[in-house]
């Protein structure tokens, strides 16, 4: 069952929801594929506003089709980057001076399951993550008292199905299935994540409703692993 589903996903098409957050502007790093593109989505599906990254020209095409797709659900034109960008962009597009959080900002970073159930050769990824983690519980004392209600959480992504992975060798993307697909919970049999999954998460985490969340690591991994015990 896993195996097939991990063959057969494919992304569902994006669909308007409650526009909740209409008039937000959201900064997604890696907004061109994977996780960070649904994150993207489904925040613009909301009403937010999306300022995205890109680091190379196939990205940059990436986010083309990002935009396009965006502009697709509220049937309005939208530029190309090509349309926006100057011919030969440097290397940081933009540097916005003297910028700053809004009053109830909602701060969410990606951690990873690997920083509470490491695998070899991922030293450098794992000590990433983890600072993430921290970061999160140090910002989440030092904003508020300058941004009133700003919040400040991590996620910890399981094992989730994205180009990234797929770009890995078959028979390292089977042994890690092998290793953390039957810990999941939720689904009888286990599964790998889908980025939507996560992208719910997160969509969550930047909502009024998440409010009197902060400091937090939250676990969008099915069950896999439990932040602060053993799964």
């Amino acid at each position: 069952m896993a195996s097939a589903e991990y063959r057969n996903y494919e992304p569902s098409p994006p669909q308007l929801q409650e526009q909740d957050l209409e008039g937000k502007v959201a900064v997604v790093t890696g907004a061109t594929k994977g996780i960070g593109r649904a994150i993207a989505l489904h925040l613009a599906s909301r009403g937010c506003s999306i300022l995205g990254t890109y680091t190379s020209p196939q990205s940059a095409h990436n986010f083309d089709t990002l935009s396009h797709t965006i502009a697709s659900l509220y049937s309005t034109p939208s530029p190309s980057p090509s349309q926006t960008a100057p011919p030969t962009p440097p290397k940081i597009l933009a540097l916005v001076s003297g910028s700053h959080f809004s009053p109830s900002s909602r701060i969410v970073l990606l951690s990873s399951d690997r920083v509470r159930d490491p695998s070899p050769g991922s030293s450098i990824f794992n000590v990433c993550k983890a600072g993430f983690e921290s970061l999160a519980r140090s910002w989440a004392l030092e904003l508020p008292p300058h941004f009133p209600g700003t919040t400040v959480n991590a996620v910890s992504v399981g094992l989730t199905d994205t180009p990234g992975l797929r770009a890995f060798p078959a028979a390292a993307v089977e042994a890690l299935k092998a290793a953390r697909v039957p810990k999941v919970k939720v689904v009888e049999g286990g599964r790998m994540g889908w980025p939507e999954d996560v992208a719910e998460v997160v969509g969550w985490l930047c909502s009024e409703r998440s409010r009197w969340v902060t400091g937090s690591v939250v676990a969008a991994n099915g069950g896999a692993e439990w932040v602060g015990g053993s799964s």
